[in-house]
């Protein structure tokens, strides 16, 4: 899939043409890059430059594809703003697959983080690639959960693939290529992260989805830019709900207000899309519950709860709450820390 370009003469007059621009920085909006299509085609030469980056991509075992490849993702060629160009590290067919984009706050709470991981996880196990874009926090949550299951996870950089950005997810970048998914960027390797190079990527993020579901979000948050190329582009938007009082959860509560799909489970996300799920991670362990069990776990909140606030909402005695919360525990659906109790495979 989508041509490996080795040297520059492999290249055609196009991608010379693509490269050329990138290199001197005149495709860096969706101004730009209109201007470029609508100008008269040249015939540039390939310069040092040009073979410089074949070189490195070479050297990366990066894939070049332009978007009149035949390899180009066809969901992303669809977009209002595709890009031209796209430097593929590890698995091109990734890009073809049915897939979800999951994306949110670097600022995530550990719920927020555990919630994208076990998310990400199901919906690979169902058979969907999960996209992200590398970030701390819910991007990264959402590689490791899809790194999980048997579908590859793709990331969009901001950035060329020798700069990649952060730098301490070097190494998750590489199990992503080893598990069979992408590193995906729209620069060139030795190209830097800027401010205005992660919004743009975010078109990307939603583009090769067929929708975005967004963790944890604040009012003014990079989620929500990649919420609003989805609804350009036609796609699905959803948000999970959070705890009112919280920063993180604005930007979802305000997603959901305008439209977008509430999700609590994995099913809601399927529904969606226009999938089914006959039983999911959550429904097959929820059957393993007794009557007490659910009525604890059902009592438990977006944060942690304290005890004593357990005892209130379920009206159990100290010693079945106790006895209950410990049983949970151990099957692994609640964690007990400090500030008190929280839900461990769901929000």
């Amino acid at each position: 899939m989508g041509a490996f370009l080795r040297k520059p003469g492999s290249m055609n007059s196009f991608q010379i043409r693509v490269l050329s621009a990138l290199l001197a920085n005149r495709l860096n909006n969706a101004k730009d890059r209109k201007r470029f299509l609508d100008a008269p085609p040249d015939t540039p030469r390939a310069s040092n430059d040009i073979l410089q980056v074949t070189h490195t991509c070479e050297r990366l075992g990066i894939h070049m594809i332009t978007i009149n490849d035949t390899g180009f993702p066809t969901r992303l060629a669809e977009i209002p703003d595709p890009p031209l160009l796209l430097f593929v590290r590890g698995s091109t067919q990734a890009l073809h697959m049915d897939s979800l984009a999951i994306v949110g706050g670097r600022e995530a709470s550990g719920a927020g983080q555990r919630f994208a991981t076990m998310m990400a996880q199901q919906l690979s196990d169902a058979g969907l690639a999960v996209i992200s874009g590398l970030a701390l926090g819910i991007d990264t949550a959402a590689h490791i959960g899809a790194l999980k299951g048997p579908s590859p996870t793709i990331t969009v950089l901001g950035s060329g693939h020798e700069r990649l950005y952060p730098a301490r997810n070097a190494a998750l970048a590489d199990t992503i290529v080893k598990q069979g998914g992408a590193i995906v960027s729209e620069y060139p390797p030795h190209f830097g992260p800027t401010r205005y190079r992660f919004p743009e990527r975010n078109r990307i993020v939603s583009g090769l989805a067929l929708g975005t579901l967004v963790i944890e979000a604040r009012a003014k948050s990079g989620s929500l830019i990649t919420a609003s190329y989805a609804l350009e582009q036609g796609r699905e938007v959803m948000a999970v709900p959070g705890p009112v009082s919280s920063h993180l959860s604005r930007g979802g509560h305000a997603l959901i207000r305008d439209g977008a799909a509430l999700i609590e489970n994995t099913e809601d996300v399927l529904s969606a899309l226009g999938f089914t799920l006959e039983t999911t991670q959550e429904e097959t362990s929820s059957e393993k519950l007794d009557r007490t069990q659910q009525r604890v776990l059902d009592a438990l909140d977006f944060t942690h709860t304290a005890f004593d606030v357990l005892l209130t909402r379920t009206g159990l005695s100290t010693e079945t709450l106790l006895q209950t919360l410990l049983n949970l525990e151990l099957a692994g659906f609640v964690e007990n820390g400090a500030r008190g109790y929280i839900r461990a495979s769901t929000y």
